[in-house]
Parts: C-alpha cells; structure tokens; sequence
C-alpha cells in the first residue's frame, strides 16, 4: 500500500510584553501611584503557516489586577474597555505586589473553538510616579490535529478517534481537517474503525501521552499490512519557538488481542460451596480477579434460583443496570465499580451470592459472571451454591418486660448472621405469623429487639424468624401484654358537696352556712381527693364567712360533660374583711389520687407513656401551676412526668406530659397524680369575684384559677 508522507506542523501563539518603566506624571493622591498597561500580540513568522485560522485581537483579553492577598480589585472584561476610559491609567495605592492578569477563552473546555491564552505580570506601584505594565501571554492549553493513513481510508468505510483529558474530551470523525484544544496533562487516545459488514473495532493507547501548555500535537492513525493487524499511533509534539519535532511511537494495540480471563475460587468441575444461609464461607470464594486487554464493554451476573423475589437479578449487565437492578444492589451493599473499557477489576460479589436463599424444594442455584471485551471475546464462570438453613432460638420472655403495646429485650439467636434474625408474633385466635415491628441491636450470634405496636390485654406466642417467615424457631415463648387501664371519675363527674357551720356568732346568733366538695360520690371507692379541709374550717366567729373559709377546689362546666374540677389559691382569715386579711392562710388548690392525710396514690397494674389532659389556667402576677405523674413498683418509681407552666389559658387546651421510665422491667402496681393551682403564697388579689360549685359565685382572697378535666392515659 502506498504510504503518505507525515509533514509535521507548528502552532504557537505569543502576546508580546513590553518592558516595564516608570515616569514621572502629574502628582497623585498622598500614598498612591498610576499604572499603565499594555497588551500586544505577535504572531511569529516561524508559525504563521499553522495560525492562518486564528484571529486573535489584544483587545478581546479580559484583564484583571489582584492584590497581594490575591484578591482581585480591578477587572475590565476587554483590554478595549479598559483602553476606552479617560487617559487608559488608574490609581493604586503604592506598594505591592500586585499582578495584572491577562485571560482569552476557557482554561476548562475542549473542543475545536477552545482556544485558551493567558499571561500575568507582578509589579509593584512607586508613589508619584506612573508604572507602566506588559504581559507576556501564552497558550495555556494543547492543540490537537488528527490525520488518517490510506490503509484505514481504503480498510474501513467509518472511523473516528477520541482524545481524552481529566478535564473533557475532542472528537474527530473521518474527515475533521480541523484542530481542536484540549486541557494540558496525561491524554488517552481512543480510536474506533468501522469496516463494510458494520462490524465495530476498537482501540485504545496503552501509555497516555504528556501534553504541556503550548503543545501541537498531531496524530497519524494508520492501520500497517502484517499478518496480525494493529493500529500505529505516531504522535509528532511541538513545544517549542524554532519547531523542533519530536517523534513518539505508541505501543500498538494488537488485533487480534488476548481473550479476557477471569480467576476465582470456584471449582472447575461444578462442586458447589457450601455455607450457612447469609454467612460467608472462607476462602473469598466470590472475590473474582479480571484481565482484559482489550477493555469490558459488558460484564453480565446472573443468579439462578427458583425463588421469585431474585428474579430481577436473574439477568444483569453492570454496565446497563435497570433501575430495578440498582435499587436492589444497593440495598444488597454491592458498589457497581467503574467498569467501562476497564483491562483489570478485582470485583467481590459475596454481597450477591449472599441473597441466595435455602429452598424448600432443595433445588440448585448458581450466581453466574460473563465479561465481554470490546473485539467480542469473553470469558465467564459459575459457582454452584448450596446454602444450609441456619440455627434459631430464642429466650423465654421476662412478665417485667412485657408492656400493654410493647414488649423489651426478645433474644435470638443464630449460628447464622444475626442481622437475619427477627421476630413473628401470632395473637391468641389467630392462625397467622405476623412480622410486628421491632427495633433491635445485634452482638455476636444474636439479637436483641423490643417489639412494638402490639394489642393491649393480648396473650401471643413469639418465635425467631431467619430470612423468611417460614424459617423458624423450634421453641415457642408465650406472653400477656398489660391492659390500657385508665384513671377512674376522668371526667370530674362525680362529687360530693355538703354544709357545713361555718361561724358560731354571740351567743350562737349570725351563724352561717358553707358549702364544701369532694371529688367523688362513695368516700369508701374514692379515686380522687383534695386538699379543701385547709380552707374550709368550722370555727369562724364573725360575719364575711367568705373571706373566712372557702373551699379551693369544686367543679365548674365540663370541656364535654358537665363537670370539670376548678382548682384555686385561696387566702382565709378569722378576721379577714373584703378588704384585710391579716396573717392569713394561703393554699393552693390541689387534687390528687389518693386520701388526704391518708394513703397517697391508687392501685394501678400499666404502665402509660403520656398523660393527656384538657386545661385552662388564669395565672396570677405569672404564678405557675403544676402536674406530676408518677408510676410506681412497690417502694419504687419507676416512671415519672411532670409539668409547669404560668401561660395563661383562657381556652380549652389539651396537654400530654411524658412519663419517662427509669425501669423498664418491673411491673407496676401504683399511680400517683397530682394537680396544683399555684406555687407562690404572695400572689393572690382582695377581694375577686368567681364562680364556682357549678353556677355559684362569691367575692373571696384568691389568686390563680386552675381547670382540669378529660383525663386519659396514652399507652404507645
């Protein structure tokens, strides 16, 4: 075949500096100079055979002045801007250094229109005195050129070459007479050939070439006529005023090339591997080692199985994943590496291996891999995979853990992967094992999970799951979760209310009637108490029985019922008038479970999360209210919550007050709960007027009002 002579070529671009000097010029402002620039280009006649397409004009750089903390303070998007302004100078302030900057194109695209030029300067500025500063600018990216030898002209009906840097890349088809740029640093070359039948080949460089800033780099692709086919890469580099060349031969990339290989630990002869379902067995037998010389254009996995919930993954390429496939890789743990015409990859597929499951039918499964080169060639491998069902059990269920909607510390374990272990729960009645949710932490061998959103009053059986509902304990743990039980009278519906002589006058004359309340209709059954026999006495002598003994806490219209308890401060004196009480005696409005001065709490098997209330609150001078909750085992709290608050509520609001368990494995027996009017015995008023006892009113020493009503125990 006859050859084409290669003549290589030379491209250069110079922005010519002139010297830098000073002059004296007009005074300046106290500390401050002038600066002068000046941008000129030159096109040296060495080089002028390969500059014919460029029009480079000084007047379309941008320029910039930055400081010495590289700051940039001054900039002018063309030279002829900055050339348009009054007298071309400025002033600066003396001193330095500063650098000027001179910049044409993009110093990150590629392309045949990205041409990149810039050059800066430093200088510093002299007071009174005019600097005048010149650039030196130089190409700062490569030129890149293409010519096809006669060979692959005659040979191949298309072809076209790719040449890549870390910043992007150029294309140039079979007819690109035209130079593109490209970012300076390591390039690949990338060529591929297209014969008559359509059938494709492809090449890569095997070294990358080192372009500098201010190379012309021209490539000749030809094919040579040897018994083994290969494409000659010459690569002819300019970097420098008075053309000196400089040949490179790249290694060719032979056709044809050597086939894929692909190196594993599984057997050749078909044995399967055999591991416990989702454990790893030794030996990395699923790591796998390629080499391709001639780069993966497609590297297919499949697993076979008859379980249908792997059926995505029965035909996978990694290189063009669904997006089904990807989801599901990466909830599997397995990173798709970057595999695209890549010549080697070490590449662990165990986090796949690990989604084959034991079959009840005991049929075989695999997990296949098939790489494919860019000339067609392949190589492939399969393993035979034998999984073995894992161990299960799990311990008895301590009664202290076990709560009206959940149930603490369920253990199980496994000679298996832990993290596989979960709980199924089947409630009395029922045939069916449900998944519960749970949330657990994993050690070696077992789980720990507490199970939640379980039924109140409930008896249920536990196993431990692996993998599959079907893949069960042998033993089977019982438990009965607690009743939702609530306070009793919730809804302050029910009270007593009686008189009682308030006052003895002279000679028994000018006695006067009180009325009292409590809490609850039947003394003996009482849920609820309070604290009214602190200012309700029976021994006042004088008129204003108001002021002299009034009850803190009686009821007032519901939220939804009839009823709701009032709570108020109240201040009494056996002297008192609507206008003095001297020395008197200030309580707070309290309600409460238990007996006053007596047993203190009431029975109560559960264990509530919140405490939920509906309120509203007239505070006095920012007084402050309070609830408190307690759940107790014997002697002890194990739970408790507590509330304050001086905000003024003068609608309904509802409140839940969290109750935070020290103990989550004792049983309860006991509830505490206690609301109160107000905290501070200065802050009451003369003399107010209120209504209470349902539609009742009077004038009386108080201070912050306080109602409550609807209570209900949350239990989550």
């Amino acid at each position: 075949m006859s050859k084409k002579r290669f003549v290589p070529v030379l491209f250069m671009l110079l922005v010519l500096t002139v010297s830098c000097s000073r002059k004296e010029e007009t005074l300046y402002s106290p500390g401050m100079g002038g600066v002068m620039i000046d941008l000129t280009t030159d096109l040296p006649a060495t080089k002028a055979e390969v500059m014919d397409d460029l029009q480079l004009d000084p007047d379309d750089f941008q320029v910039e002045v930055i400081n010495s903390s590289g700051v940039i303070f001054k900039r002018w998007s063309t030279f002829a801007e900055y050339k348009s302004q009054e007298g071309a100078g400025f002033q600066m302030n003396a001193g330095g250094p500063y650098r000027i900057r001179a910049v044409y194109g993009d110093s990150t695209a590629s392309g045949f229109q990205a041409l990149f030029f810039m050059g800066e300067q430093e200088f510093t500025v002299v007071p009174q005195q005019t600097t005048e500063v010149a650039v030196v600018c130089s190409m700062g990216n490569a030129r890149l050129a293409v010519e096809y030898g006669e060979n692959i002209r005659e040979d191949y009906t298309d072809f076209r070459t790719i040449v890549y840097s870390d910043r992007g890349s150029v294309i140039f088809g079979k007819n690109e007479a035209r130079s593109g740029y490209i970012h300076a640093g390591e390039l690949s070359v990338y060529v591929e050939l297209t014969d008559a039948a359509g059938e494709k080949k492809y090449f890569m460089n095997s070294s990358s070439i080192a372009a500098a800033a201010g190379d012309y780099i021209t490539l000749k692709v030809d094919t040579q006529p040897i018994e083994k086919e290969n494409v000659s890469l010459t690569v002819i580099v300019d970097s420098s005023t008075d053309r000196k060349d400089v040949g490179v031969t790249l290694p060719s990339f032979m056709l044809p090339a050597d086939a894929p290989e692909m190196t594993a630990a599984f057997t050749a002869d078909g044995e399967s591997i055999s591991f416990v379902e989702g454990v790893l067995p030794e030996g990395d037998p699923f790591v796998v080692d390629m080499n391709v010389p001639a780069g993966i254009y497609s590297l297919k996995v499949s697993v076979s199985s008859s379980n249908p919930e792997l059926a995505w993954a029965s035909d996978m390429d990694l290189l063009d994943l669904t997006e089904e496939q990807k989801s599901k890789l990466s909830d599997a743990g397995f990173t798709v590496p970057d595999l695209y015409r890549s010549r080697t990859q070490k590449i662990d597929f165990s986090s796949i291996a690990m989604l084959v499951r034991v079959l009840e039918d005991g049929s075989g499964q695999s997990l296949g891999i098939k790489v494919t080169d860019g000339l067609g060639k392949t190589a492939d491998g399969r393993w035979a995979l034998a999984p073995k069902p894992a161990s299960k059990s799990i311990s008895p269920v301590d009664d202290g853990n076990v709560w009206a909607r959940r149930v603490y510390n369920v253990t199980m374990t496994t000679d298996g992967n832990p993290e596989y272990l979960y709980p199924l729960v089947k409630a009395e009645g029922s045939e069916e094992w449900v998944r519960p949710a749970f949330t657990g932490t994993v050690s070696e061998g077992s789980k720990t999970v507490t199970i939640t959103g379980l039924e109140p009053s409930t008896k249920y059986q536990v196993v431990a799951a692996y993998v599959d509902n079907a893949n069960i304990s042998e033993e089977v743990r019982e438990f009965t979760t607690e009743a939702t039980q609530q306070v009793e009278n919730a809804g302050f519906e029910e009270w007593s209310e009686w008189e009682y002589r308030a006052t003895e006058g002279l000679f028994g004359l000018g006695a006067e009637d009180q009325t009292n309340y409590a809490p609850y209709i039947n003394e003996n059954t009482r849920w609820w108490d309070c604290n009214n026999s602190e200012t309700t006495p029976g021994n006042r002598t004088v008129s204003n029985i108001d002021y002299k003994s009034f009850p803190m806490v009686s009821y007032v219209s519901g939220r939804t019922g009839e009823k709701a308890a009032q709570l108020m401060v109240i201040a009494i004196s056996n002297t008192a008038t609507s206008g003095t009480a001297p020395s008197p005696t200030v309580g707070f409005g309290r309600i409460f479970t238990g007996v006053y001065g007596g047993e203190q709490g009431r029975s109560f098997p559960s264990r509530p999360d919140k405490m939920k209330f509906w309120y509203k609150y007239s505070p006095n001078d920012s007084d402050i209210f309070k609830v408190y909750v307690s759940i107790k085992s014997g002697d002890t709290v194990i739970g408790e919550g507590t509330f304050t608050s001086s905000e003024s509520k003068a609608n309904w609001t509802d409140l839940s007050v969290d109750i935070t368990y020290s103990r989550a494995d004792l049983k309860a027996d006991g509830i505490y709960i206690e609301f109160v009017s107000g905290s501070d015995s200065d802050k009451w008023d003369y003399d107010q007027s209120i209504t209470y006892g349902g539609n009742k009113t009077a004038n009386v020493h108080g201070g912050s009002t306080l109602t409550i009503d609807d209570i209900e125990l949350i239990y989550e």
